[in-house]
């Protein structure tokens, strides 16, 4: 975000980018995605339990896409 702020600043759209009064939160915790074998082991659970959820597992798991394209 800042960085595109700045665009604005160089462009003259903007007069000063705001996010340079700001101080990021950073989570610095380690994400862990799930083995190739535990991802394998929840599908036909999921696929029991709710349909939906096991198409969108599969979805995830076909793309590698991010949730919000999801």
């Amino acid at each position: 975000m800042h960085r595109c702020l700045e665009q604005g600043v160089i462009w003259g759209v903007i007069a000063r980018n705001p996010a340079d009064r700001i101080s990021p939160s950073v989570d610095d915790t380690e994400v862990r995605p799930p083995t190739a074998d535990q991802v394998l082991a929840l599908f036909p659970e999921a696929e029991r339990e709710n349909p939906d959820l096991a198409v969108f597992l599969m979805m995830a798991m076909v793309t590698g896409a991010r949730r919000g394209a999801l």
